[in-house]
C-alpha cells in the first residue's frame, strides 16, 4: 500500500468511527499532524487535492468542536526538479544502452566498451550483471511509465509540476492561516458591533381629543349628494364601517371592515374617500367585496391604498363612504370614473349615508424592487433599504436597545425577518428570531432567546407560509453544534427539525415550492455539499443530497428559474470565492477570486445579477457587492455594510411622529 492509499484509509476508518458516535477530537489532530508529515512522499496533483479535501473535512469538524481551526497546508513535494531532471535523463541512458545490448546479438558492438579493461575470467560475468541491470532498468521505467499514464498524470510535464507544487504548496501554508484568521475576524465583526445605545425617547401622544372631535363632527356635517338617486329596496340594505373608527389614524395600506345586511350575492361593497385637500372631489379606492352566493349578509373586509406618490408626503383627512355596485360591468366603471374624481357619486351606484373620518400622517412610500441589509449605526446595527444598485438608502429601524442582523423579506414585501443581538450587563450577547413589519414597526419574538442558543439566517418560502433558519446550539465543553428548524405560520409552531451528527446549516427554498435546500457534511466526498428536504414529503424530515463535489461548497442560493445554484466554495487556490452551476449540465464556473471573504450570495428577483457581501482580511471592513452576470463582473455598491437582500419591498415609512 502506497503513502496515499495508506492516508486515505486512515480517513475513512476515521468516517466510520464518527458515524458511529465517537468523539475524535485526538484522532483528528493526530490524522492532520501524519498528513502533513507524509504528504511529501505524495506527488500527484490528484492525490494532493483528496488529501486537502480531507484536511479541510476534520479541520471544519475539530472547528465545529473545539472553536480552533488548525493549518492544513500539506509538506512540499520531496523530489525537487533538479533531482527529477538527472532521473530522467539517466532513465533515457539505460533505455540507450539496453538497445545496445539488444542489438549485440546481431553482431552489432558499440565503438567503447561499458568496462574499463575487464579480465578475462571475470569479464563475461561482468557483461551479464550490466545487461540484468539494464534490463530491469528498464523494465522499471516501463512500469513506472504505465502507472503513470493509467494514473492521469503527463510524464513530459510532471517535473515540472513537481517544482509548480512545491512553490504552491509554500504559499498555500501562507494563505491558509491568513484566510482562516480573516474568516473569524469577519464573524467576530458581523456578530460584535459597538455597544447598543441607550433606549429610544417616548414617542409623542396623539392629537388631542378636541382635534378628534372637530374633524369628527366636519365629517358628519357632509352629507351625500341630495340628487343622487337611492333605489326603493335600498331601506331594507345595510352596509356600515366598523374598523377603523372615527377620528383614528390610519397607514397608507390599511384594512376596512364592517358589516352588511339584505345585500345580493355578485353584489359588490366599494369604498369612496374624498380627501380634504382636493377641493371636494371623491375618489374610488382600490379594491373591493364581492358578496359570495348563497350570502346575504354578513362582514365584509376591503384592503386598499389612502394615497399614492407624491400626496403621500403630506398629512391627509379622509371622508370615507361605502357604496354598493350590482354587477361587474357597473363595478368597472365607477373604479374609472374614479381615477380622476367627481363631485357627484354616479346614478349607477347606491350610497349609504354613514360617513367615516380617518387621518394619514405624511409618509414615504418603498414599493418595488429593493436591497434591505444591516449596517453598523451610532452604537448599534439597525436595517436600511436601498435600490439594488445601492442608491437612495433609507434608514428601516432605529432600535439602540437590539441590533437587527441578517434580514430577509416575505414574498408580499410586507414582513421582514431577522436576527435580533441584545447584550446584557456583562456585554455577553443573546439572540432572538424576530419579524418585523417592512416599515419598522411591530416588531414580534417568534423564537426567544435562550441560553447558548444563537439563530441565523433566517429565510422564508415563496407563499410565506414557512420561515427557515438555522439554530446554534453551545455545549458545556464550548463546541456548537448546527441544525436547521422551519417554522409555520398557520401552525405558529416548528413543522420541522433537520439535524445529523454533521452540520446542517445555511438554509435557502427552492423557489415556488416547499423545498428546501441547506449546506451539510456529506459522507461520500468528505466534504460539505447540500441536501434538499420537501415539506410535502410523507416524511417531511427526510433529505436526499441535492448536490455535492470534491469541492467544499456552503451558503447556497437557487436562481430565481432554478436552472443555476450559487454558493461560496473553496477552491483550488484555497480562498473562498462565488461560484456558480448550471444544474442541467453540471458546468461549474467560478465568479470571484480574490483575496476577500465572500458570504451569502443572494439573486436579484429577475436573475440578471447576484448581490453578496464580504469581508477584507486586511481590515476586516464589510462591503456589499454585485456580480453581474451579462458583464461577468463584479462591483461595490455599499461600504461598510453586509448581509443582503433583494426583494419585493413593500414599505411606508412615517415622516412625522405619532400625532402630529
Amino acid at each position: 500500500m502506497n503513502t496515499f492509499d495508506q492516508l486515505q484509509s486512515e480517513h475513512e476508518a476515521l468516517l466510520k468511527r464518527q458515524l458511529a458516535n465517537e468523539e475524535l477530537v485526538d484522532e483528528a489532530r493526530a490524522y492532520i499532524k501524519l498528513v502533513q508529515e507524509k504528504s511529501a512522499q505524495v506527488y500527484l496533483p490528484g492525490d494532493r487535492d483528496q488529501l486537502r479535501a480531507n484536511l479541510r473535512y476534520w479541520a471544519n469538524y475539530l472547528y465545529e468542536v473545539s472553536g480552533s481551526f488548525p493549518s492544513i497546508a500539506l509538506s512540499p513535494v520531496a523530489v525537487n526538479i533538479r533531482h527529477r531532471e538527472r532521473w530522467l535523463g539517466a532513465g533515457a541512458i539505460l533505455v540507450v544502452l539496453l538497445l545496445l545490448v539488444l542489438l549485440r546479438p546481431w553482431g552489432f558492438t558499440p565503438a567503447a566498451s561499458l568496462t574499463s579493461s575487464p579480465s578475462p575470467d571475470g569479464g563475461a560475468t561482468q557483461a551479464a550483471a550490466t545487461q540484468a541491470a539494464l534490463v530491469q532498468a528498464a523494465a522499471t521505467q516501463a512500469i513506472y511509465l504505465q502507472t503513470e499514464q493509467a494514473r492521469g498524470t503527463r510524464v513530459g510535464i510532471e517535473n515540472v509540476a513537481s517544482a509548480t507544487q512545491a512553490v504552491m504548496d509554500k504559499t498555500a501554508q501562507a494563505e491558509e492561516i491568513a484566510l482562516k484568521v480573516a474568516a473569524t475576524q469577519a464573524a467576530q465583526a458581523a456578530l460584535a458591533q459597538t455597544a447598543d445605545a441607550a433606549l429610544a425617547q417616548t414617542q409623542q401622544a396623539e392629537m388631542a381629543q378636541t382635534e378628534q372631535a372637530a374633524l369628527t363632527a366636519t365629517a358628519q356635517a357632509t352629507p351625500p349628494p341630495s340628487e343622487t338617486p337611492t333605489p326603493a329596496e335600498s331601506a331594507a340594505l345595510l352596509v356600515e364601517i366598523s374598523s377603523p373608527a372615527n377620528g383614528d389614524w390610519v397607514t397608507p395600506k390599511s384594512v376596512f371592515r364592517g358589516r352588511f345586511s339584505n345585500l345580493q350575492p355578485g353584489w359588490a361593497i366599494q369604498l369612496l374617500a374624498q380627501p380634504l385637500s382636493k377641493g371636494g372631489l371623491s375618489f374610488t379606492l382600490p379594491g373591493y367585496f364581492v358578496v359570495p352566493e348563497g350570502v346575504q349578509s354578513g362582514e365584509w373586509a376591503i384592503e386598499t391604498n389612502l394615497g399614492e406618490g407624491k400626496d403621500l408626503e403630506s398629512q391627509e383627512t379622509y371622508i370615507i363612504q361605502a357604496v354598493v355596485t350590482m354587477d361587474e360591468g357597473k363595478r368597472a366603471a365607477l373604479i374609472e370614473s374614479g381615477r380622476a374624481g367627481f363631485t357627484e357619486i354616479p346614478n349607477s351606484v347606491i350610497p349609504f349615508p354613514a360617513l367615516t373620518t380617518v387621518r394619514r400622517k405624511a409618509y414615504q412610500a418603498l414599493v418595488g424592487v429593493r436591497m434591505i441589509y444591516s449596517q453598523s449605526t451610532e452604537g448599534n446595527i439597525d436595517l436600511f433599504a436601498s435600490l439594488p444598485d445601492g442608491s437612495e438608502a433609507v434608514q428601516i429601524t432605529n432600535s439602540p436597545s437590539v441590533s437587527e442582523l441578517e434580514p430577509s423579506l416575505s414574498a408580499d414585501g410586507r414582513s421582514i425577518a431577522y436576527v435580533g443581538r441584545r447584550r446584557d450587563a456583562d456585554w455577553k450577547a443573546y439572540y432572538t428570531l424576530e419579524v418585523i413589519h417592512s416599515d419598522g414597526t411591530a416588531p414580534v419574538v417568534l423564537l426567544d432567546s435562550q441560553p447558548n442558543v444563537i439563530y441565523e439566517t433566517p429565510v422564508w418560502s415563496s407563499d410565506g407560509r414557512y420561515l427557515a433558519y438555522a439554530i446554534g446550539i453551545t455545549d458545556e465543553a464550548g463546541q456548537t453544534g448546527w441544525m436547521v428548524q422551519v417554522y409555520d405560520f398557520e401552525q405558529q409552531q416548528a413543522a420541522a427539525t433537520y439535524q445529523s451528527k454533521f452540520v446542517y446549516r445555511y438554509p435557502t427554498w427552492l423557489p415556488d415550492s416547499h423545498k428546501l435546500i441547506f449546506y451539510g457534511r456529506v459522507l461520500e466526498s468528505g466534504t460539505g455539499g447540500f441536501y434538499v428536504a420537501d415539506l410535502d414529503w410523507e416524511a417531511a424530515e427526510r433529505v436526499e443530497v441535492f448536490y455535492d463535489t470534491p469541492l467544499e461548497e456552503m451558503m447556497p442560493a437557487i436562481s430565481p428559474d432554478q436552472t443555476a445554484l450559487a454558493f461560496v466554495g473553496f477552491g483550488a487556490n484555497e480562498q473562498r470565492d462565488l461560484y456558480l452551476v448550471q444544474l442541467e449540465s453540471g458546468e461549474v464556473q467560478q465568479l470571484t477570486d480574490t483575496p476577500e471573504i465572500e458570504f451569502m450570495p443572494r439573486w436579484l428577483p429577475d436573475g440578471s445579477a447576484i448581490d453578496y457581501w464580504y469581508s477584507n482580511p486586511l481590515t476586516t471592513k464589510n462591503e456589499i457587492g454585485v456580480y453581474t452576470l451579462a458583464t461577468q463582473s463584479s462591483r461595490v455598491l455599499i461600504e461598510g455594510a453586509y448581509s443582503p437582500w433583494v426583494g419585493y419591498l413593500e414599505a411606508y415609512l412615517s415622516k412625522e411622529k405619532s400625532g402630529d
